[in-house]
């Protein structure tokens, strides 16, 4: 989901503009890039399903024990 500004979307292969209030599902094992346009900061929340273990993982290692 986007949250605000502008980008040049590209997944797999093929590329869209997107801005704020737009949506797009990138299926799993999909490459994707995305490249900020415009002068406002490109802001999008991401979603994963199902539950990315790795990220968590990463998450947790970087918190450190007392987070």
């Amino acid at each position: 989901m986007v949250h605000g500004g502008k980008a040049r979307l590209t997944i797999g292969g093929e590329e869209r503009t997107v801005g704020a209030g737009d949506f797009c599902c990138i299926p799993a094992g999909v490459p994707h890039s995305d490249i900020c346009i415009g002068d406002e900061p490109f802001v999008m929340l991401d979603i994963f399903y199902p539950l990315r273990e790795d990220f968590i993982a990463r998450l947790c290692e970087s918190s450190g024990p007392d987070q």
